[in-house]
């Protein structure tokens, strides 16, 4: 695979050393249902993805996984696909 993937590597993007943690952050993110910390996330998760469900219109199940999938265009038109599973 690494071969393919460096004579691809012009086109290829990613995240370098992972996220920018002040920006993503689960504590201070005002988009979300319950801010929460890693001492309490199962919580905080847990209401993030009963929101989610119930703004969806769907059951609110905490034993099912939901699937946001969405596409849209990025800077020169090229179409990638944006998905989140909540469990």
């Amino acid at each position: 695979m690494n071969p393919m993937l460096d004579s691809r590597r012009y086109v290829l993007n990613g995240v370098l050393n992972g996220i920018d943690t002040e920006e993503w952050d689960p504590a201070k993110d005002p988009y979300i249902a319950k801010n929460y910390t890693v001492g309490d996330f199962s919580r905080g998760k847990a209401a993030c993805k009963a929101a989610l469900q119930e703004e969806l219109g769907l059951p609110v199940d905490p034993n099912v996984c939901c699937v946001v999938c969405g596409w849209g265009g990025v800077g020169g038109g090229d179409d990638v696909c944006v998905m989140v599973c909540v469990l």
